[in-house]
C-alpha cells in the first residue's frame, strides 16, 4: 500500500475504524470476485488503516445463512395446483373446456385432505364391446320413440349412431358397473331440401345385472329444435362429492338459456338429482 492509500492524518477516528466494523458485520452484503488478490504487506503501516479481508473471513461470511444474497436474471415459476394433485378433496366443481376434442374434468374447490379411490370400472375389450352394443341399441330405440312423439325428421331404417362415448364406473363398491352413454345422431335433409343441421341427442345411464344385461335407469333425449324444453346432457365425470367413497355423476346441460350443471346420485334401480346450478350463457 502506497502513502496515498493511507487515510489523512487529520481524519476523524471514526473514519479510520469504520471499515473494520463493517467488515465484521455478519449481515452485510458480500461481493465475490473470481480471483481475489492476496493482501500486500505494508511494513510502513502502523495498523491504523483499513483491515484487509482474509480468505478465512470471506469463507465464514459465505457460510452465514443469514447473509443477504445478491442475484439477477433469475425467475421463479409460480406453483400451479392441478386437479390431479387435489384429487382427494371433498367438494368438486366442473370447469368446462371449449377446444375441439377437449374433455372437461372436475376441479377441486376444497383444500382439505380426504380419502379417495378410483371410480372407473375396468372392462375387458370383450365386455366393452358387449356393453357398447347394448347401450347403442337402447339409444336408437329411445331416439325413434322421441321422434315419433315430436314429429321430427324421419329417421332412416338403416340409421346408426357413430358419434358416441361409453364409460363404465364403480360408484358404490357393488362390483356392478354403471354404464353411461352420450351420443348424437345427425339427420341429413331429404333430397332437394336445405340441410338445417338437425341432430338428435341422447344420454343413457344403465346398471349391468348379474347376467351382464344393461338395465336402463335414466334416459334423456332431445333434438336441435327442442333444447328449450329438453336440455342436451353431456357427462363430465364421476366424482365423490361427499367424500364417503360413493361416486355421483356430473353432467353438463345445454339448453337455449345457456349451460348448467347437474349432479346425479345413482342407486341400483333409480337416479336422483342432488344438485343443479352454475347456469351461464
Amino acid at each position: 500500500m502506497g502513502p496515498s492509500d493511507e487515510p489523512p492524518a487529520n481524519a476523524p477516528a471514526s473514519a479510520k475504524t469504520q471499515t473494520t466494523v463493517d467488515d465484521h458485520d455478519p449481515d452485510r452484503p458480500v461481493f465475490k470476485r473470481s480471483a481475489p488478490a492476496a493482501p500486500q504487506a505494508d511494513s510502513g503501516s502502523s495498523g491504523s488503516g483499513p483491515t484487509a479481508i482474509t480468505p478465512a473471513a470471506a469463507s465464514s461470511n459465505d457460510n452465514d445463512p443469514s447473509r443477504p444474497v445478491l442475484s439477477r436474471n433469475k425467475t421463479t415459476k409460480p406453483a400451479i395446483a392441478t386437479a390431479a394433485e387435489s384429487a382427494s378433496a371433498k367438494t368438486d366443481m366442473a370447469f368446462p373446456t371449449t377446444g375441439k376434442g377437449a374433455r372437461a374434468y372436475p376441479a377441486i374447490s376444497d383444500a382439505g385432505h380426504y380419502e379417495s379411490r378410483p371410480l372407473l370400472y375396468s372392462l375387458t375389450s370383450g365386455e366393452r364391446q358387449v356393453q357398447e352394443q347394448q347401450m347403442l341399441k337402447l339409444a336408437m330405440n329411445e331416439i325413434r320413440d322421441f321422434a315419433s312423439k315430436r314429429k321430427g325428421p324421419p329417421i332412416p331404417k338403416t340409421a346408426a349412431i357413430t358419434d358416441y362415448e361409453v364409460r363404465a364406473f364403480d360408484l358404490e363398491f357393488s362390483n356392478s358397473p354403471t354404464v353411461v352413454l352420450t351420443a348424437k345422431l345427425p339427420i341429413a335433409a331429404a333430397k332437394g331440401q336445405r340441410d338445417l343441421g338437425f341432430t338428435y341427442f341422447v344420454s343413457i345411464v344403465a346398471r349391468v345385472d348379474i347376467n351382464d344385461v344393461a338395465q336402463k335407469i335414466f334416459v334423456s333425449v332431445t333434438d336441435s329444435n327442442h333444447l328449450d324444453a329438453f336440455p342436451r346432457m353431456e357427462l363430465i365425470d364421476a366424482i365423490d362429492a361427499d367424500s364417503n367413497g360413493r361416486g355421483d355423476l356430473l353432467f353438463r346441460q345445454y339448453s337455449d338459456n345457456g349451460i348448467s350443471y347437474g349432479l346425479y346420485r345413482v342407486s341400483p334401480y333409480q337416479i336422483e338429482k342432488i344438485f343443479q346450478g352454475g347456469s351461464s350463457l
